[in-house]
């Protein structure tokens, strides 16, 4: 076991920023679980936009953790990005 397993700890925290703006909080929570995923927010939708189809259970979990951390999403859409090279070529 480790050497401070069962004993009471007191911690130290500093608070740098308080993170109040609902795309701040986004980027947030999805930096912290290592998801780089590309999102736009109009009207408390928030879009996703990848580059392939992600999975279900992909899609499941991000919308878990949003939903969970940040209560201003009212609804949440997962779109295939557009390929840029393919629509400079047309």
């Amino acid at each position: 076991n480790h050497p401070l397993a069962g004993k009471h700890l007191r911690y130290k925290v500093r608070l740098i920023r308080e993170i109040t703006n609902t795309q701040d909080k986004i980027s947030a929570v999805l930096k912290h679980y290592g998801l780089d995923v590309r999102f736009k927010l109009k009207d408390n939708v928030l879009i996703f936009e990848t580059k392939k189809d992600m999975n279900d259970v992909t899609k499941k979990f991000i919308e878990d953790l949003i939903k969970k951390w940040i209560k201003d999403i009212k609804e949440i859409k997962f779109e295939k990005a557009k390929d840029e090279k393919k629509e400079n070529k047309n």
